[in-house]
């Protein structure tokens, strides 16, 4: 089966991390045998056509001169739409060098199914050049999709007549699925299938805690880790408040590890000063996708505070959360998105409210205290994300995509 995975985000060199969980699943396909052709947009010095990991990819252009193809990549299309608004003039013909990439591909290859991957650009592609050829429509709906689409004139009806061109939807969280129902005013059916992780690279065997301490220079203690971009969602702030409200002598053992670039680095920092916390946080900058591993091996704890935004919306499942249960460690995490689907509190890991610094004090400080009686939950932590393999996640779509083929 030929299947065209159509993305606004791909990996353009090695360590890349724009549109990783997209050419994870990409390769995974390959290697259950099927035809994989990915069509992502062009990005400077890169190749317009490549074959990696068995997979064929295809970049289109849709501006000339090239260097203002600047909508894709760096922080996504919709936190570059919000940093910069007149990009916003690019999206037509973003759009139009799409489908007409899309066309030409579908020409050339025998494309069975397009599995689109965000909503307003690439499943507005496909539903379009659906219209006029034979193939399937599988849609992917991620955490941003919303955010996005309510800044829209029209955004309703557009996505109606988007969602009722699919043949399939998966969405990364039941949170985004029961969103996009809200947000139609009716049930839409789908399937809730977060993106895997590579749970044999994140094995903590691979990773002796004592050596990935030793690199990051911390020798005693309990460490906890944050790992993700600094930005308001990610509720690092009430993080970094909830050490201030914890008991001195406990804070005394611990030090906070915050790994990550983003908009909100300055004053987060500023805060670290504010409340003398100098001493038990450090901020690592950027860390390449090498290094999460050993991070993930030197913590105790990793804490993921998201939060909802004033807007409502808030994160599907951050790659995080499976990558540190994979690991068997104790993740700590906000009750919001596609979180509560995988982590049952106390059991396989820890739920806090979100936006309470009070109440991530008090769940850290429980946490912190349970010495040995963590085992079961560590153990129940990575059976939990071993169902979220690559290849597991891959054999889903694969049988999707083969009913599709069947005769109704």
């Amino acid at each position: 089966m030929a299947v065209c995975i159509l993305t606004s985000s791909y990996p353009r060199f090695p360590g890349d991390y724009a549109g990783i969980f997209v050419a994870e699943l990409a390769r995974e396909l390959a290697k259950l045998g099927e035809e994989v052709v990915v069509l992502a947009p062009r990005a400077p010095g890169v190749d317009a056509f490549e074959i990696s990991n068995g997979v064929r990819v295809c970049r289109f252009s849709y501006f000339f001169p090239r260097k203002w193809e600047l909508l894709a990549y760096g922080q996504g299309i919709p936190s570059n739409l919000k940093r910069n608004p007149l990009l916003c003039l690019l999206l037509p013909f973003f759009l139009a060098g799409q489908v007409r990439a899309l066309k030409r591909l579908l020409h050339q290859d025998k494309i069975h199914v397009v599995n689109a991957h965000w909503m307003l650009m690439q499943g507005l592609a496909a539903a379009w050049v659906h219209t006029t050829n034979g193939f399937r429509v599988v849609l992917t709906f991620h955490s941003e999709e919303l955010r996005a689409l309510v800044r829209f004139p029209f955004a309703r009806r557009l996505t109606d007549w988007i969602v009722r061109r699919a043949d399939h939807i998966f969405s990364v969280s039941s949170a985004h699925g029961r969103l996009l129902s809200s947000f139609l005013g009716r049930e839409i059916p789908l399937t809730i299938l977060p993106m895997g992780i590579d749970t044999k690279r994140f094995d903590c065997l691979r990773w002796p805690k004592a050596e990935a301490r030793r690199r990051l220079g911390v020798v005693e203690g309990q460490v906890l880790l944050f790992l993700g971009r600094l930005e308001e969602r990610k509720g690092v702030r009430v993080l970094i408040r909830s050490l201030r409200e914890m008991p001195s002598f406990r804070l005394q053992r611990a030090v906070l590890l915050i790994a990550g670039e983003g908009n909100e680095k300055f004053d987060l920092e500023r805060e670290v000063r504010q409340f003398k916390l100098e001493e038990c946080v450090r901020f690592l900058g950027r860390v390449s996708r090498d290094e999460v591993p050993w991070l993930l091996a030197a913590a105790d704890i990793v804490c993921v505070p998201s939060i909802v935004e004033k807007s409502g919306l808030t994160e599907g499942l951050p790659v995080v959360v499976l990558e540190a249960m994979a690991m068997a460690k104790v993740v700590v995490a906000s009750r919001v998105g596609g979180i509560p689907d995988v982590i049952q509190d106390s059991a396989n890991g820890f739920l806090a409210a979100p936006g309470n610094s009070q109440a991530w004090a008090v769940k850290l400080g429980e946490v912190m205290t349970l010495g040995d009686k963590i085992t079961s939950v560590r153990q129940a932590a990575r059976r939990t994300a071993e169902k979220f393999s690559w290849e597991s996640v891959a054999q889903s779509y694969v049988a999707v995509f083969q009913s599709l083929q069947r005769p109704p």
